[in-house]
């Protein structure tokens, strides 16, 4: 379970780079921009959702 949180994590981390990236060098517009960092966001809000430990019952 751990792996895949990390993954996802990463994975987040590296849609942020890229779209920092494409921001740089492309002119593009602000929704494109915004989408793609509000996606790399999620993805690494999931993957620290799923780090969290399960709370017992």
């Amino acid at each position: 379970m751990k792996k895949k949180s990390l993954i996802l994590i990463v994975a987040g981390m590296s849609v942020i780079v890229a779209s920092q990236f494409i921001t740089h060098f492309v002119s593009t517009s602000d929704f494109l921009g915004g989408a793609l960092l509000g996606i790399g966001i999620g993805i690494i809000f999931l993957g620290l959702v799923r780090l969290k430990p399960k709370s017992a019952k």
